[in-house]
């Protein structure tokens, strides 16, 4: 389930985000992509060699906090009538 969350995400920051700020916007998100393919089996390889449930964990802990993000920055956004 949690593939579906990096199409909404990219559609929501597209709709938030100006039209000045699309290129920039655009560009961020294909770093981010690439920076998480290359980074990403490196770091859960070594985390995998220290206990085989602890990139699981690592996981978890990180969408938990991707999730206490978003609903920060949605509760913010409310408040300020955006």
């Amino acid at each position: 389930m949690f593939w579906l969350f990096f199409p909404g995400v990219v559609t929501s920051q597209t709709l938030m985000a100006k039209d000045e700020e699309q290129s920039r916007l655009a560009s961020v998100n294909a770093s981010m992509q690439g920076i998480g393919g290359a980074s990403g089996p490196i770091l859960m390889a070594a985390l995998y060699q220290i206990n085989s449930v602890v990139p699981f964990v690592f996981l978890a802990m990180c969408y938990f906090v991707l999730i206490l993000s978003f609903l920060y920055i949605k509760s913010k956004a409310q408040a300020e009538g955006v």
